[in-house]
């Protein structure tokens, strides 16, 4: 039963991964992500449906559209398949319960985030109000199952996680005379932090930091980024937040261990 389920949520995730690129795409080109179907954007062609299998009809293609042979951006099995690892393991981690639809819905707007911010330097306004709707559908369920206390934490992340990216916005204009973070990430952590909860919240922008400034640095040292390219933040800030929803507890938990010792 557990191979059963396992194996449907991969394949429920790379389905949603194949609808999540016509998203990703669409989005923020302002077209309908209900219709036309999907067509190859070079020919115009509407891809069949034996053409439009997750992952395998790019593999079956070898990359290419079939009408026109452009070639198809390696964007699209790798959201999918990203997508299915993610639902299994959140299935595996998690297992069987109500909390399990909360996370999939996150981490599902979080990938398209992801791709949409690196290839668009962009968080649409409606991916940040879905995460928000998403929180205050989650807070009732906290408030149902753990009382008010815990209702607080998540209320106090959304503030906490707004106003704390807000503030380093703000450094940014006063110390760099520019736009350090994009106002699209305020929101996202802002929204998230009511999801995520206080600890959480903080966690996550602290792991997105460090994880930044190592990648970024990397990337300007080998000449990939330039010194002064407007950088992406919002890839970091989900990476640390669905780091957080994995592993949040074990992190924290052990860093006051840690702390504790040594005091």
């Amino acid at each position: 039963m557990l191979t059963f389920l396992a194996i449907a949520f991969f394949i429920f995730g790379i389905i949603i991964g194949s609808f999540s690129n016509v998203v990703i795409y669409r989005l923020p080109n302002n077209l309908s992500i209900v219709k036309p179907r999907s067509a190859c954007p070079k020919c115009h062609k509407e891809i069949k449906w034996y053409d439009n299998i997750p992952i395998l009809s790019y593999v079956l293609l070898k990359g290419k559209c079939r009408e026109c042979h452009e070639k198809i951006p390696f964007r699209y099995p790798l959201v999918e398949g990203i997508m299915g690892i993610m639902y299994l393991l959140a299935f595996l981690w998690f297992g069987l319960q109500p909390l399990l639809a909360f996370y999939i819905i996150f981490i599902t707007i979080g990938i398209i985030i992801i791709f949409i911010d690196l290839s668009e330097m962009i968080i649409p306004d409606s991916l940040n109000l879905s995460i928000l709707i998403l929180g205050f559908a989650h807070l009732v369920f906290v408030f149902i199952n753990d009382g008010f206390e815990e209702t607080f934490s998540h209320l106090l992340g959304m503030v906490f996680g707004f106003g704390l990216l807000l503030l380093v916005r703000r450094l940014g204009f006063v110390f760099y005379k520019r736009e350090a973070l994009g106002f699209g990430d305020v929101k996202l952590m802002g929204a998230s932090g009511l999801f995520l909860g206080l600890g959480w919240t903080l966690l996550s922008f602290l792991i997105a930091s460090i994880t930044g400034a190592i990648i970024e640095t990397i990337l300007m040292k080998t000449k990939v980024r330039k010194k002064h390219a407007e950088i992406p933040f919002g890839p970091y800030l989900i990476l640390g937040m669905l780091i957080s929803l994995f592993f949040g507890d074990m992190i924290i938990s052990w860093y006051f261990g840690f702390f504790w010792e040594m005091n």
